[in-house]
């Protein structure tokens, strides 16, 4: 909206996991593989995330959120069937998660973008999960 100081929101929009459709062009990084469990063995324990992770940038650009998918192989059955939710892939009604960074990083092709994330189901609703992303970023400005 033009004209108004939205600022004050800001802190709520950057509290909340946005759920949406990425434009595969948007994608700047290379993708890494934060999770994975085999379904039918895994226990509840299993369903949490706490890994680090390496980010490079693929040209120059501007990082200002974290966009995460999910892949599931259904190997069990006569022909094995891949789900992605990746943006690069056909869209599904499952989308992306888009977690927004607090800082806008400038970054130059090649450069990494360093972290942790942990995920893990929210005390307040099962349904839910918490995110949190702790990241480093020693790039030059583009």
């Amino acid at each position: 909206v033009y004209g108004f100081n939205m600022s004050c929101v800001k802190p709520a929009a950057m509290f909340e996991p946005l759920v949406d459709s990425v434009d595969p062009r948007q994608v700047a990084t290379t993708t890494v593989k934060v999770w994975e469990a085999d379904l039918l063995t895994a226990t509840k324990n299993d369903m949490q995330v706490d890994s680090e992770f390496a980010l490079s940038a693929l040209r120059n650009d501007y990082l200002h959120a974290m966009c995460l998918h999910f892949d599931v192989e259904f190997s069990q059955g006569h022909k094995p069937i891949l789900l992605s939710t990746s943006p690069r892939e056909t869209w599904t009604h499952w989308r992306q998660t888009v977690i927004y960074l607090h800082d806008e990083l400038t970054i130059a092709k090649a450069q990494t973008v360093q972290g942790r994330i942990r995920i893990k189901p929210s005390r307040e609703n099962k349904r839910h999960l918490d995110f949190r992303v702790n990241y480093a970023f020693e790039g030059e400005a583009v």
